[in-house]
């Protein structure tokens, strides 16, 4: 395949994200992507009916966010790619160095446990059930956090140092006009100022890219930008959770109609 109107870089990059591509498929995965938002199936997970994992990536903010990831439910399989592997293969169709993350974001997601942890916190510093509460190192609600599955999951796709969790809580729109809140924890890193390698397939060379940190704004001025622009970007992103939403309802509906179909 030639791509000669493409810069090296630019070719490395989509030769990369073909490359990663192939890899979900020779492992028997079915990967959906809608917008930055990419929903992942396991023939091993129900069935493919359901989201093994739903993530996305906001390269601009160097900020993902992971909403579903039921990797440790997933049957023991020849095949079975990890939580890591998953991420950093998207990581790489978006050029989206996980070591240059400056935050992640886990959704609780059917966790009542951890809903009620955050709750606990929040009520303990006299916080309405949705305001954001930032947790330092040192404290306890820091160690009560790290204790989670979310800080465990964190540590697979990233060995990037955490100087600040905020939990969130984000509106999202349900059916008709009605709307439904979800409780975030919000893992915040240091910055890098590594290069990251953008890696293609092999026998192609991948260029070196750069992530420098924006001249203007530093410290928490910058994370405050960071995290109001993420912010944006997601808000604009909950139509595509929608819409991958709805087409795995559709695939659950499908497979029922044909179970019904072949049983009768």
């Amino acid at each position: 395949m030639k791509f000669p109107c493409l810069s090296s870089a630019t070719r490395a990059l989509l030769m990369s994200g073909l490359a990663q591509a192939g890899v979900f498929e020779e492992h028997g995965y079915e990967v959906e992507n809608i917008g930055h938002t990419h929903a992942v199936f396991s023939p091993q997970y129900l069935k493919s009916f359901v989201f093994l994992d739903l993530i996305s990536f906001y390269p601009e903010t160097k900020i993902a966010a992971i909403y579903i990831a039921k990797n440790d439910e997933e049957q023991i399989h020849e095949n079975k790619l990890s939580l890591s592997e998953i991420f950093v293969s998207l990581c790489q169709i978006h050029d989206f160095g996980s070591d240059d993350m400056r935050g992640l974001v886990f959704d609780i997601y059917e966790d009542l446990e951890v809903n009620r942890v955050i709750g606990r916190i929040r009520s303990s510093r006299d916080l309405g059930p949705k305001e954001e509460v930032e947790v330092i190192p040192g404290s306890s609600e820091w160690d009560i956090i790290l204790d989670t599955e979310y800080y465990t999951r964190m540590l697979q796709v990233t060995n990037k140092q955490v100087i600040k969790i905020l939990l969130m809580s984000q509106d999202r729109p349900d059916w008709g006009d009605s709307t439904y809140s979800v409780d975030r924890i919000y893992f915040s890193f240091l910055a890098s100022t590594n290069k990251a390698s953008v890696t293609g397939m092999e026998g192609v060379h991948a260029e070196t890219l750069a992530f420098e940190t924006r001249p203007e704004v530093d410290g928490e001025d910058e994370e405050t930008v960071l995290k109001a622009k993420f912010a944006e970007e997601e808000e604009k992103e909950i139509r595509s959770l929608a819409t991958i939403s709805n087409y795995a309802s559709g695939r659950r509906l499908a497979a029922s109609d044909m179970a019904g179909t072949l049983a009768s």
